[in-house]
């Protein structure tokens, strides 16, 4: 009987295909396992949705952009009482009502609805977890405008003005109280602030967070479907974040009752927040769009027509990109038939960027008018830009 004889060039390329198959096998672990490096390694931006919760009822969420090779980042605040569709229910409620600790995908998919773009993954962190979190970082850098006194079950609690170092309890403590009469936003931006310094320590500890040890206690307080290889990545990535480049949004709207409930309902039947989150994209990739300096122009917005309430429909639009819409009211005159946006300050770059996210064309510069008039006179060194809305403006664009 014949003795069957394997060639040394048959072994060989049998070594060779082995080789490549292992080497494919450990690149598609790799990329299975860590969503993360592969977002970043494409320059594409990461994003992710983090939701504060207390005993699995959520607090607050913010949808999280961060685009790794510019280090510029956005944090959008999502109400709770966001009027949808609950398609689970067949009826139109609040967003939260939707909202599982253990099975946070329905939320996630109305939240992707609301801000028309995909979500790539979640953290869940709830109240006392928190505390773990932040004391693991040795505490949070904050900067507190006004003195915070708070009287809890176990007494009084002063928190001071200035910046300050706050350890695990007083830090939650400062994200979630609510003064007196505060006004919504003031308290959006106290936890989108809480949020940043999060990130800010993050990235401050990096190196120490990725030890083994220590990066398994982190993930212990945390609720995410990324890899333990990708939140590594993840964590490591944030000391690339240019925390003084980060856009701060929130979704802008009417409230209506709708069965004896409060319901936020997004400006332009959900169209403005949409435009904000693909502007916010577009701004984080380019180095180039909206710096904050840019930013720091102080925009008065008149009504040129006898449409009532249009100054001040239109302001929440300039206001939802970051601008700071000083004054808001009626023209001389209410029969301007063209919107026209007016330049003071003698830049008018700011005037043409602010007309282009109203599709205005009509733009001019009046600095002469500005130095001429008394210094008594209302708005003088006060108003950058004035527009004046026209006819042909219908509540987002104008027409041509």
């Amino acid at each position: 009987m014949p003795k069957f004889r394997i060639s040394k060039v048959a072994v060989f390329v049998f070594l060779i295909v082995a080789v490549l198959a292992a080497a494919g096998v450990f690149i598609y672990l790799q990329v299975r396992t860590d969503q993360v490096a592969a977002t970043i390694e494409e320059n594409q931006p990461l994003k992710f949705l983090l939701v504060l919760g207390d005993e699995g009822e959520i607090e607050f969420s913010e949808v999280v952009f961060y685009q790794h090779d510019t280090g510029k980042s956005a944090l959008i605040d999502v109400p709770l009482q966001v009027g949808m569709l609950l398609e689970d229910r067949n009826k139109i409620g609040a967003v939260q009502h939707v909202f599982q600790a253990d099975n946070p995908e329905l939320y996630i998919s109305h939240v992707e609805a609301l801000l028309g773009t995909e979500i790539d993954y979640y953290l869940y962190i709830d109240r006392q977890q928190m505390v773990h979190v932040i004391d693991l970082l040795e505490g949070l850098d904050l900067f507190i405008p006004n003195p915070v006194e708070y009287r809890g079950e176990n007494g009084i609690v002063l928190l001071p003005s200035g910046s300050v170092t706050l350890d695990g309890e007083k830090s939650m403590l400062y994200a979630r109280y609510q003064e007196p009469n505060e006004r919504g936003t003031e308290r959006i931006g106290r936890r989108q602030k809480f949020v940043q310094s999060v990130f800010k320590k993050m990235g401050d500890k990096s190196q120490y967070l990725l030890n083994d040890k220590v990066r398994d206690t982190l993930l212990k307080n945390i609720r995410t479907d990324l890899s333990k290889r990708a939140a590594a990545t993840l964590i490591q990535s944030f000391n690339q974040l240019d925390y003084d480049q980060v856009v701060f949004q929130r979704v802008l709207g009417n409230e209506r009752q709708v069965d004896g409930e409060t319901l936020l309902f997004p400006y332009y039947e959900g169209k403005l927040i949409k435009e904000t989150v693909q502007q916010t994209l577009v701004s984080l990739r380019n180095r180039e769009v909206v710096s904050t300096e840019e930013l720091n122009v102080t925009l008065e917005l008149l009504n040129g027509t006898s449409r009532n309430g249009l100054a001040g429909r239109t302001s929440q639009v300039f206001r939802s990109y970051g601008y700071d819409v000083a004054r808001v009211g009626n023209a001389e005159e209410q029969d301007y038939e063209k919107t026209i946006v007016i330049d003071w300050s003698g830049d008018i770059s700011a005037a043409q960027q602010l007309a282009g996210i109203i599709q205005c064309k009509n733009v001019e510069s009046r600095v002469k008018e500005a130095y001429e008039a008394p210094t008594t006179a209302p708005g003088v060194d006060v108003v950058d830009v004035t527009i004046i809305l026209g006819k042909d403006f219908d509540g987002r664009y104008c027409k041509e």
